[in-house]
């Protein structure tokens, strides 16, 4: 089985370099989007959550996994 490595590209590469990307792929990474502050505090927001989530129980769900839904209702910042 081949693995697919997701392209990562900088902030600062051009829009249309990006939509190319997601046209082939259909998805990308890109680095240092976001702030690291902004991304604490989310994580900040949503810890209370996660902290009660279980985490998965099998191969499908993973055995580390948790999943949280709704998190325009949990955080300001996911908007």
């Amino acid at each position: 089985m081949n693995a697919q490595v997701i392209v990562s590209v900088d902030i600062s590469t051009s829009k249309k370099e990006i939509e190319e990307v997601l046209e082939k792929d259909g998805c990308v990474i890109i680095r240092n989007a976001m702030d690291h502050g902004i991304i604490d505090e989310f994580l900040g927001d949503l810890s209370p959550f996660l902290q009660k989530k279980s985490t998965g129980n099998g191969n499908f769900t993973g055995f580390e996994t948790k999943r949280l839904h709704s998190l325009f209702t949990k955080s300001d910042r996911a908007a």
